[in-house]
Order: structure tokens, then C-alpha cells, then sequence
């Protein structure tokens, strides 16, 4: 693995946010919904999800009934849709890196009518990995996450630099999150040149980190 990590800070961009469900998110009782809440608020968090918890279909749905109607039809190559959902073309690139706990799972998409399969290949991201890697020290621009004791969060617009990481980073999996820096995720190199040669990554405003040590 070459020195080298990258950020992105793809959970807090409104552009890659759709209104996609689930059908036990958007139809179960609270019961129901129970697991597959915990299950994405887990993902966000690192954790390795069971692929059970993974949506297999995801259907559009509008917040209010007077809002229009939206026939969905192109897509980035990552966006948020409660789950992380990838393109065909971005899980294959994951799939030839160490993914550790993580994986991609196929769903599928539907139009509100939840009949009418919007055509693409898209799968649900897993990140399935934690690494304490990040150093506040060499992160001057990182400030305090509102509510919370420990955490931190990066700039509102993240430069190369911005971030400093320890070279723990540079061990085991490509893809990880990292407990103290909240809504954001991290990449190797390998990773991040990967998703470039593919040309996937734009959606990701990824930034260079600092590796310190």
C-alpha cells in the first residue's frame, strides 16, 4: 500500500442525498423498522452489518404529498439514500481491495409506484471497518462535533492537508471509519487511484490527508 490516505466527507453532501427506502422502513411498524435503523446508523459507524440488514429493493417516496412527483433516472456513482448506495462500476472497483468487514450487496431501484425497476446496477455500501487513526493535534481545522464529548468533525470544505492521520491508517483494510471523526469516511491510496482510473470518484470531493510518524 503506498503512504498515502484519502477523506471524504460524501455523508454530508446535500447533492447525493435521495429519497429511496425501504419497504419495512417506509411501511413497517416501529417494530420492524427497529433493525434496519440500527443496522444503517451501525454502518455509519464502522461496524461490519450483517448483509441480511441491507435493503434488496429501495423504492422512491416523496416527504409530502405536494411535493412533485419525480420520475428518477441517472444517478452518481455513490449517493445516499438512508443505505449508501454505489454503482456497478464503483462495487467492482471495491471488490479488487481488502474490504475487511465490510462488502457491497445488490439492491435494486424502483420509481414511487414501486413497480416500474429504474435500469442500473447499484449495490449497497458496507464500510464494515474502524481505524483510530485520526490526530486533532495535526488537524487544526477540524473542530468539535455539536453534542457530543469526543468527537470532532472536519472543515465544512476539506482541503488536502486538512486532516492529519497517524500511519496506522496505512494498515489493513482500504475503506474504514474512524470513531472520532464524525460523517465522514477514509480510503487508502490504492483505493482512492482505483476509483479515479475508473473514473467513479467525483461524487466523493475526497482530500488528501497528512500521515504523520
Amino acid at each position: 500500500m503506498t503512504d498515502g490516505v484519502w477523506i471524504s466527507k460524501a455523508f454530508t453532501d446535500s447533492d447525493l442525498g435521495y429519497p429511496f427506502g425501504d419497504e419495512d422502513t417506509l411501511d413497517g411498524d416501529e417494530k420492524v423498522r427497529e433493525p434496519w435503523e440500527m443496522g444503517r446508523f451501525m454502518n455509519r459507524q464502522g461496524e461490519s452489518v450483517s448483509a441480511e440488514l441491507f435493503a434488496k429493493k429501495l423504492y422512491a417516496f416523496r416527504s409530502s404529498e405536494f411535493d412533485p412527483v419525480v420520475t428518477y433516472k441517472d444517478f452518481p456513482d455513490f449517493f445516499r439514500s438512508g443505505y449508501f448506495v454505489v454503482s456497478g462500476t464503483f462495487a467492482d472497483v471495491l471488490r479488487q481491495f481488502d474490504l475487511g468487514g465490510g462488502g457491497v450487496y445488490p439492491t435494486k431501484l424502483f420509481q414511487e409506484d414501486r413497480t416500474t425497476e429504474i435500469t442500473g446496477d447499484f449495490h449497497c455500501l458496507n464500510f464494515g471497518n474502524k481505524k483510530e487513526a485520526f490526530l486533532p493535534d495535526h488537524s487544526p481545522r477540524a473542530s468539535a462535533a455539536p453534542y457530543s464529548r469526543r468527537k470532532m468533525q472536519p472543515p465544512a470544505v476539506i482541503k488536502d492537508g486538512d486532516i492529519a492521520v497517524s500511519r496506522i491508517a496505512l494498515e489493513g483494510p482500504d475503506i474504514w471509519i474512524d470513531p472520532i471523526l464524525s460523517n465522514s469516511f477514509f480510503m487508502s491510496d490504492r483505493l482512492w487511484q482505483g476509483l479515479v482510473a475508473a473514473n467513479v470518484h467525483k461524487p466523493l470531493k475526497a482530500a488528501r490527508c497528512k500521515v504523520i510518524g
